[in-house]
């Protein structure tokens, strides 16, 4: 779990995995959202309330103690990645 903070009001998920992800995202007084992403893909997140402190977390259907690699960007910013 991880705090950020948006000053755009959306957020750019980059998965730097061979396996797809779910990303939880969580504010005080709010409704989680959720976002999946492709192995090597990128979602983005709207209507992100600026200024406000989110917890992000992620899962995956991997082998426990599998790392997780993922970048966060604020805005439209991230590009697909490949692993090869």
């Amino acid at each position: 779990d991880t705090i950020i903070i948006s000053k755009t009001g959306e957020l750019s998920f980059q998965n730097h995995n061979d396996f797809d992800i779910v990303i939880h995202l969580l504010t005080n007084g709010q409704q989680e959202r959720t976002a999946e992403v492709a192995a090597g893909g990128v979602s983005v997140l709207y209507q992100i309330e600026e200024a406000a402190e989110y917890t992000v977390g992620c899962h995956a259907d991997v082998e426990e103690g599998t790392e997780i690699k993922l970048m966060v960007y604020d805005g439209e910013n991230a590009d697909t990645f490949s692993a090869e």
